[in-house]
């Protein structure tokens, strides 16, 4: 109230205070109003799944992450991306040499019983 008081006494004496009180309150309930729906709309997290508000907040994302990291982070971001890119294309090679280098279990039963002599160790 005592905003609302200064706003009377710094206009004009001779205008209504309940102008200026009403004025007060609706700009207040204006701002909150905006503020509230710019923080449901972009900032809150509803979970894993899609819903209306994806799209918007992802490119609300892209646009802050644009602003605050600038194009020296973005080429440090394309250069991680691409290192685990690589990292995980090395992988899956590895793993299908490893899987093409292993025989089949037909041919290891097979080695291992033509191997084997029949001998029997003891512990």
């Amino acid at each position: 109230m005592l905003a609302a008081l200064f706003v009377c006494t710094y206009f004009s004496p001779w205008t209504s205070c309940t102008f200026h009180i009403s004025f007060f309150r609706k700009t207040v309930t204006a701002i909150v109003t905006t503020g509230t729906a710019f923080h449901l709309v972009f900032q809150v997290d509803y979970g894993d799944h899609d819903h209306v508000f994806t799209d918007l907040q992802r490119w609300y994302r892209k646009k802050v992450d644009d602003f605050l990291i600038g194009d020296i982070g973005r080429q440090q971001q394309q250069q991680q991306q691409q290192q685990i890119t690589t990292a995980t294309i090395n992988t899956q090679d590895n793993i299908s040499n490893v899987q093409q280098n292993t025989p089949d279990e037909n041919n290891a039963i097979s080695a291992t019983s033509s191997t084997s002599s029949g001998c029997t160790c003891s512990r």
